[in-house]
C-alpha cells in the first residue's frame, strides 16, 4: 500500500481481523485508504472497487487480509471477478494476503489459479516467490532466506545481465532482486559492475528524467548472451557432477 500511496492511487484494506488499522488511520482519514470489513460487506467488495476505480485517477490498490476461510467460495468469487476487470481495463493490483496452514491443498491451488506471483513467507522468515503456474503445494521445498540471500549476492552477475535484455538503469535491476528473491544488494556493487560493461563498450547510456538508463549494444548482447551461457554451463556441470 505504501507504494499506491506514493503514486496516488486510491488503496482498499479489506479484512476480517487486523492489528494495524490504527497504522493507517491518518491515511483513512485522509481519504487516500479505504477500509471494509470482509466478516460484514463481503459480498460488495466487488461494486466497491468498480466505484473506487470510477473515482480514482491513479488506478486502485487492494489488499486481502484473510485471517480465516470460512467464505472461501466467496473470496474465490471476488479473486475471479477482480481478474475480469484486469482484462477489461481497469486499473487494478490486488494482493490476497492468506494463512495457508488453515487451507487444503486443493483450496491453495484455487486459490492461486490466474494469479501471476505468489510468495510465502514462514514463521522462521523463510521466503520464496514463484510463478503460480510452477505452484503445487504437495510438491514444493521452502529455502531457508539466509541461504537464498547469500547466493543471490554471490550470483548476480547472471542475475544482472538478465535484466539486460531491454534498456534499465540501476535502480530497476535493484528493485527486480527485490521483488523477485526479497534481497536487498548493495547498490555499489550494481553500479561498479554496469560501469564495466559500459567502459568496454558492451553498454550505452542515456538520461531520463534523474535516471541512467543502460542498454546493450551489438557487441554487448552477444557478450551478454555468451557470458550467460557460459556461467549457466559451468554451475550446470558443477551440479550435474556431484
Amino acid at each position: 500500500m505504501d507504494q499506491g500511496l506514493k503514486q496516488s492511487e486510491h488503496c482498499l484494506y479489506a479484512y476480517y481481523h487486523t492489528k494495524i488499522r490504527s497504522t493507517l488511520q491518518s491515511d483513512i482519514l485522509a481519504k487516500k485508504i479505504s477500509i471494509l470489513e470482509l466478516q460484514n460487506f463481503i459480498d460488495i467488495v466487488p461494486q466497491r472497487i468498480r466505484w473506487i476505480c470510477k473515482e480514482s485517477d491513479h488506478g486502485v490498490r487492494c489488499v486481502f487480509d484473510i485471517s480465516r476461510i470460512d467464505d472461501f467460495q466467496m473470496i474465490v468469487e471476488i479473486k475471479r471477478q477482480i481478474l475480469q476487470m484486469q482484462d477489461a481495463g481497469f486499473p487494478i493490483f490486488a494482493l490476497f494476503a492468506l494463512d495457508i496452514d488453515s487451507m487444503t491443498g486443493c483450496e491453495v491451488s484455487e486459490m492461486v489459479q490466474g494469479i501471476p506471483n505468489i510468495t510465502l513467507a514462514t514463521a522462521n522468515e523463510t521466503i520464496v516467490s514463484l510463478q503460480s503456474d510452477s505452484f503445487d503445494p504437495p510438491h514444493i521445498d521452502l529455502v531457508d532466506r539466509s541461504i537464498v540471500e547469500d547466493l543471490v549476492k554471490k550470483l548476480l552477475e547472471p542475475f544482472i545481465l538478465s535484466c539486460l535484455n531491454r534498456p534499465v538503469s540501476g535502480y530497476d535491476i535493484i528493485r527486480e532482486i527485490n521483488e523477485q528473491f526479497h534481497v536487498i544488494v548493495p547498490m555499489a556493487r550494481i553500479y561498479s559492475y554496469l560501469y564495466d560493461l559500459e567502459r568496454r563498450n558492451y553498454l550505452k547510456t542515456r538520461t531520463e528524467g534523474r535516471s541512467k538508463v543502460y542498454e546493450a549494444t551489438p557487441a554487448g548482447e552477444e557478450y551478454i548472451r555468451r557470458r550467460r551461457q557460459d556461467i549457466f554451463a559451468v554451475l550446470g556441470y558443477l551440479f550435474e557432477n556431484r
